[in-house]
């Protein structure tokens, strides 16, 4: 049985305000072949905007995964200078915070 690739699903590249290409799809095809839209998606990360009678009204994208801590702040580590305890209380601080003007915070 011949199978089309997976990137073969139909959808036109079309120009969005910005310049940038982006994929669309009509529902009526996307309804023909919503799994290997899926799929697509899922292995390119592209998000694809389906159209009504022309009309973008829906955008499909795979969801990003959440970074670990130690990944998110990697860049950082080593570089963070503390000149005080960082559990130390802070002396005035958060009492000229809390009163503006004389006033208390709410």
């Amino acid at each position: 049985m011949w199978r089309a690739p997976p990137h073969d699903v139909a959808m036109a590249m079309t120009a969005d305000l910005e310049g940038a290409g982006m994929i669309t799809i009509s529902k009526g095809k996307l309804k023909a072949q919503t799994l290997r839209v899926f799929r697509q998606i899922e292995e390119t990360g592209e998000e694809v905007i389906v159209r009504d009678n022309g009309r973008p009204v829906l955008r499909i994208e795979r969801i990003k995964t959440r970074r670990p801590t130690e990944e998110a702040f990697a860049g950082l580590q080593g570089k963070v200078v503390y000149h005080e305890g960082v559990n130390s209380p802070a002396a005035g601080e958060w009492e000229a915070a809390r009163c503006k003007n004389g006033v208390p915070f709410r």
